[in-house]
């Protein structure tokens, strides 16, 4: 795949290293904005141009910066390959002192006792891993992690997301 007039940042990736010291770059929005795609978490391959054959198309609405929110009963989330845990911006969590991993570094947060049930479309999820960040002058109630499902088909040219076999419903 390949896209023009793209923008870079350019950093040592020291906090994503720590993830796997084999990491040699980060794509981000700017260049997955031109594609459709599936991430396959279970394969750890990520496939451009491969639609499933079936699922639930789940609308999205790009906020500024095209990044994609989906609606939920927390509010707009945005779609967010990065992370891990549900976040949700201006919250309080029940655990103080917790540690969250960022592509940026590593930060402060509080994270919830239980894991968060969500709506979506119709069909409820358990994010087991909840962490508060806030407060925060957001459009976007928090960080949807991609990885809740095994498998997710982005579709930036239709604006909908396919969860494929979600972890919990």
């Amino acid at each position: 795949a390949s896209a023009t007039g793209q923008e870079f940042l350019v950093t040592d990736l020291a906090a994503v290293r720590q993830l796997s010291a084999g990491i040699q770059g980060v794509l981000g929005q700017e260049f997955l904005a031109n594609f459709d795609y599936l991430i396959d978490f279970q394969r750890h391959q990520l496939v451009f141009d491969s639609a499933p054959e079936n699922g639930d198309r789940i609308p999205v609405r790009l906020l500024p910066g095209r990044i994609m929110a989906i609606y939920s009963s927390r509010g707009e989330l945005v779609f967010d390959s990065g992370t891990q845990a549900l976040i949700l911006f201006n919250e309080g969590g029940t655990i103080a002192n917790a540690r969250l991993r960022t592509a940026s570094g590593v930060s402060g947060t509080r994270t919830a006792e239980q894991e968060e049930r969500l709506m979506i479309d119709g069909r409820q999820y358990s994010a087991p891993l909840v962490a508060f960040a806030g407060p925060a002058a957001r459009q976007e109630a928090g960080l949807l992690p991609a990885s809740l499902f095994r498998s997710v088909y982005v579709s930036n040219s239709g604006l909908y997301v396919i969860p494929q076999q979600p972890i919990a419903k």
